[in-house]
């Protein structure tokens, strides 16, 4: 699609025409925009003229490593088409700096930026690194072993519509997971759903469905060719090898050998808990929630229940956080008994827990957190408070109502 900025010259032949900026920026986030021409001046500055347009690609490219579409400028305004120039040339500037892998780290045979904000790389076997295109903001990458590759946003909240609507900023691809060829850096497909949390695995089962499984402790089954998801799947509860106690981790599930996945996800043999996961966007905004329940748990003695106490607490009995860095909340009970802890660090981002020790798992997350995200524990009967600490006297302060 080839874009046409302009309030009163005739649109070219085989190009669509836009009067505004924000109807431009619209397009460019829909993507498939390969050419865009600019005017400056289109009869009301105040809302807004071409130079607004390159002013948000640059900052797309600057802060996402976003790839541009060609630019260019058919402005009669002389010394606005010089400014306007100017800011095409500095955006070529960005760009080119994402052809450099030079500083990005290594995860397996990936290559990442710090923060995520530039595009990756694949590096495999005996080959030159290539550029995953459009996979700025993707910062968890997986080989699913058939010369795809599968990359997750761990910020799944800015996909919320309510998030959208609370002034979060948009992401710049489609949706929060995505696949990749690895031979050629295109992105081929955006997976239609995402996960509560970070995703911590992927993989093609034999029948040649794609699952992935994330600490929202949910499977996901997802069709490789629509990018459908297909089935929502708690994982399992472990049990502790010694006593049968529940055991909570996604991380045991990635142990487990591909004929084990495909039998449970075909046959869903293991015990496994009811998840409910709750989020509130900002402060005071409301409540939401997602709920899968077990329909049908038949009988069985792998697991044994267990009453949560501060001596054997969730450290013991959630695995995914026994190597978080200092800063998780102290672990404490709820007025009926159930364990109440999580938090959030720069090992382990924000989640906190209430659950009964066997089927009754709730996950609470909130709009914005980071290492100053704090536990302050149960205000009223089954009201949670968490509070995160925004500044040297600002706090921002999250209820939950359970």
């Amino acid at each position: 699609m080839k874009i046409f900025l302009d309030d009163e010259r005739e649109t070219p032949d085989g190009w669509v025409r836009c009067f505004w900026p924000d109807e431009v920026i619209e397009h460019l986030y829909a993507g498939n925009v390969s050419e865009v021409s600019l005017d400056h001046d289109l009869g009301d500055d105040d809302r807004g003229t071409g130079y607004d347009v390159l002013l948000w690609i640059e900052e797309a490219v600057a802060d996402f490593g976003w790839s541009p579409p060609k630019l260019g400028v058919h402005s009669a305004n002389s010394p606005a088409r010089q400014k306007m120039e100017a800011a095409i040339a500095q955006i070529s500037k960005l760009a080119e700096a994402h052809n450099y892998w030079e500083k990005h780290h290594e995860r397996g045979n990936f290559l990442i930026s710090w923060d995520g904000a530039k595009p990756a790389w694949f590096a495999g076997e005996n080959a030159e690194p290539i550029m995953l295109k459009e996979s700025a903001g993707a910062s968890r990458f997986f080989e699913l072993g058939d010369g795809t590759l599968l990359g997750s946003v761990n910020s799944w909240r800015c996909y919320q519509e309510e998030f959208q609507k609370a002034g979060w900023r948009r992401p710049l691809i489609p949706g929060p997971m995505s696949i990749w060829n690895g031979s050629t850096g295109e992105r081929i497909l955006a997976l239609q759903g995402h996960h509560f949390g970070e995703v911590k695995g992927a993989e093609i089962l034999e029948d040649g469905r794609l699952i992935t499984w994330g600490r929202d402790y949910l499977l996901r089954v997802w069709d490789q060719q629509s990018g459908a998801c297909k089935d929502v799947i708690p994982l399992p509860l472990w049990p502790d090898p010694h006593n049968k106690k529940a055991t909570l981790s996604c991380n045991m599930f990635t142990q487990m050998k591909p004929s084990e996945k495909q039998r449970y996800v075909d046959t869903r043999h293991l015990p496994a808990p009811d998840i409910e996961i709750d989020w509130i966007t900002v402060p005071g905004a409301p409540q939401r929630s997602f709920r899968y329940v077990v329909e049908n748990r038949s009988e069985q003695n792998i697991v044994k229940p267990w009453e949560p106490s501060l001596t054997e607490h969730g450290a013991h009995r959630i695995l995914d956080v026994a190597d978080a860095e200092a800063g998780y909340s102290t672990w404490d009970l709820l007025a009926d008994g159930r364990l109440l802890g999580g938090g959030t660090t720069y090992g382990t981002s924000g989640l906190f827990y209430v659950w009964d020790g066997m089927y009754r798992l709730r996950l609470l997350i909130v709009g914005r957190s980071d290492c100053n995200m704090h536990l302050k524990g149960e205000i009223a009967p089954n009201t949670i408070l968490l509070e995160n600490l925004t500044g040297m006297e600002s706090v921002d302060a999250y209820k939950f109502v359970l």
